[in-house]
């Protein structure tokens, strides 16, 4: 719902994250900054390995690793 509500709709394309004004690197930020799940999920299962997460936040991780690295 959330990434309706932010204009992605087709869940099978990759994720544009090289281009600071697109779509999806905005959503991507926008949902990290906020204070709710997404931030320490992703922080504890990163310190800790937690494998178990990576079929549902994994891709959100590699999203956001991609468009930190591309700063």
């Amino acid at each position: 719902m959330i990434l309706k509500l932010g204009g992605i709709v087709d869940l099978d394309k990759a994720p544009n994250t090289t281009d600071p004004e697109h779509t999806d690197v905005k959503l991507t930020l926008t949902m990290y900054s906020f204070e709710w799940f997404l931030f320490s999920r992703v922080n504890e299962s990163s310190r800790k390995q937690i494998s178990d997460v990576i079929d549902t936040l994994g891709p959100y991780a590699w999203t956001l690793t991609q468009v930190i690295g591309n700063i």
